[in-house]
């Protein structure tokens, strides 16, 4: 008995860590370019209106007091884009090392981490349903197996947008956080 539980304990603990790991490296890897284009990324591009000028400037304030950074110009972004994302990306890495982990900023994490390993686990299940569906074609299994592939084909479908949307929510909350905290 103890055996069977430590397999699938086992097996059940290695699904989670491929579903992450296909979520994060995969899809939010080609989704987000690598880090590059995250809403985090994105707000604080100064060719950007997704925040306030005002906003903004008052964290290109807050980062400079904090670690002596400065985002990128408008000229800067527009000579070098490529290097002004990285340039945000390493600060954002900053401001997430220095924020306050609020229980509203943890739940959008909670949320955009919920969706990407959903994503990333619908990518193993959706084939193990359609060859479910298939094997067992003709008997009652096989609407389980077929309900199961129109789940995960759903969430596929609508990932990318589940996946952008929730960052930029977590990007806003991040910002709003940093910003207020002392």
């Amino acid at each position: 008995v103890i055996g069977k539980v430590t397999v699938s304990a086992a097996a059940f603990y290695l699904l989670v860590q491929v579903s992450r790991f296909i979520g994060k490296e995969i899809i939010e890897r080609r989704l987000f370019d690598s880090g590059l284009r995250f809403p985090t990324t994105d707000y604080l591009l100064a060719t950007e209106s997704e925040l306030s000028t005002e906003f903004r400037e008052a964290i290109a304030k807050k980062v400079k007091t904090d670690f002596e950074f400065t985002l990128p110009s408008p000229d800067e972004v527009h000579k070098d884009e490529s290097a002004a994302r990285v340039r945000i990306r390493d600060i954002v890495a900053q401001i997430h090392s220095k924020v306050n982990r609020t229980t509203l900023l943890q739940q959008r994490n909670w949320e955009y981490g919920f969706a990407r390993n959903l994503a990333g686990g619908s990518c193993i299940a959706a084939p193990v349903s359609l060859a479910g569906m298939l094997l067992h074609w003709g008997d009652p299994t096989a609407y389980l197996f077929s309900s199961g592939l129109f789940v995960y084909a759903i969430v596929l479908a609508f990932a990318a947008f589940a996946l952008r949307r929730l960052a930029g929510l977590y990007a806003h909350q991040l910002f709003h956080t940093y910003v207020s905290d002392n």
